[in-house]
């Protein structure tokens, strides 16, 4: 039931987001005509939500968290967030405050709550997984990054902000409009 909840909090987000920036003229519709570009903002957001849910199967012990509770967790200084992803995918961005996989040490965080994150939550809910058998208190942020910036928070380059994701491919480009693919 939770998890049920939170994704339907996050499926309201991406509403909420993709009718913002049609109305902030995001879009090329015509005016008057926004239900087609939220329809298409909604499938791709969609999209990513069921492509997470398949692969939560693989690591059901593990606690997620949805971007907008990371969003809010990241104020406290006692929150670890690491990205687990590939050095060719953190150089095109990142979710601002991140350590990465490498430079994470258990020893270093025992105390701190763990958010770990990939492109989508696969690779990230695994590694979640093995630092909780660990017993570290770690968490899969849901749906990974592409969830991330669909519920309209930034990534950065370099300290910059940037509109850049890297994906694997044609069939993983799930970002939402205005962003650029990377593979």
């Amino acid at each position: 039931m939770k998890k049920r909840l939170i994704v339907l909090g996050l499926l309201a987000g991406l509403m909420v987001v993709g009718g913002l920036l049609s109305f902030a003229g995001g879009t090329d519709q015509a005016p008057g005509n926004s239900a087609t570009s939220e329809t298409g903002a909604d499938k791709t957001a969609l999209a990513v939500t069921e492509k997470y849910e398949d692969y939560r199967s693989d690591f059901p012990e593990v606690p997620e968290v949805s971007p907008d509770s990371l969003a809010a967790w990241l104020a406290d200084p006692a929150t670890i967030l690491v990205d687990v992803r590939k050095s060719s995918e953190r150089e095109v961005s990142l979710i601002p405050g991140s350590i990465t996989v490498d430079d994470f040490d258990a020893a270093d965080f025992r105390q701190h709550r763990i958010i770990a994150y990939c492109t989508i939550g696969y690779r990230s809910g695994k590694y979640a997984e093995e630092l909780r058998d660990d017993g570290l208190d770690a968490y899969n942020l849901a749906a990974g990054i592409l969830g991330w910036v669909h519920a309209g928070h930034e990534v950065v380059h370099n300290g910059e902000p940037t509109q850049r994701v890297h994906v694997y491919g044609r069939q993983w480009n799930l970002l939402p409009e205005g962003f650029e693919p990377v593979w």
